[in-house]
């Protein structure tokens, strides 16, 4: 798998630099642009799908490397920038619920790739080209582990058939052939696992929405 995804995102680094090459060029219809962003995204999502499944592999087997303090406020600020690459059709307002603190939490390379991945599969929930999420941080003690979490929602979004907590237990534990469905979500709740904390997923109800929860152990307090 190692070696499949390497040689796959190489391949997909190539084409993404011919369709960037598109997109600079200013004689580029805008037709023509809206393809190639279409396809940019599309390529980007492709990616990222492999990133999570190499990643996937590199969290059961250990190779997740050094845990460090991390700002987990600054981190998720950072990833929301990203999300309108993978989205050019949506529009994305994100406010938080007041300023958040100065959340620092233990944390190695997967940190940033699992709260990209919040953010992209909750976008990925909601069917509309606005997407508002809200976001905040808070304090807990959840199994005397002082921690801070991530929560995140939107009114609009639905969550997809596997893609509750239940769901994801079972098919890492019996049903593999669904894992592509559902990679972000299960890369999430796996490496949150890995770091010592867990994540949630939450059905808030109908025209309620969708709440996601990635909770992290507080760095210095573990």
């Amino acid at each position: 798998m190692d070696l499949l995804s390497h040689d796959v995102l190489n391949n997909n680094q190539a084409v993404l630099s011919y369709l960037e090459l598109v997109l600079a060029n200013p004689e580029t219809t805008p037709k023509d642009r809206e393809y190639a962003e279409k396809a940019l995204a599309q390529l980007r999502t492709s990616t990222l799908l492999l990133e999570n499944a190499r990643d996937m592999m590199a969290v059961r087997s250990g190779r997740t490397g050094n845990m460090q303090p991390t700002d987990l406020a600054r981190l998720s600020k950072s990833a929301l920038k990203e999300l309108g690459k993978f989205f050019p059709g949506k529009r994305f307002k994100v406010r938080w619920a007041k300023e958040s603190p100065a959340a620092i939490v233990m944390g190695n390379v997967l940190l940033k790739d699992l709260v990209f991945n919040a953010f992209v599969e909750l976008a990925k929930a909601d069917p509309g080209e606005n997407v508002e999420i809200e976001a905040r941080i808070v304090s807990s003690d959840k199994g005397g582990k002082p921690s801070w979490t991530l929560l995140l929602s939107d009114r609009n979004a639905v969550l997809q058939p596997g893609a509750r907590i239940d769901d994801m237990e079972y098919i890492l534990s019996q049903d593999s052939s669904r894992m592509v469905r559902v990679s972000g979500f299960l890369f999430a709740m796996m490496g949150a696992g890995i770091l010592g904390g867990d994540f949630g997923t939450k059905d808030l109800g109908e025209g309620k929405g969708v709440e996601l929860s990635l909770r992290l152990v507080k760095a210095g307090e573990a």
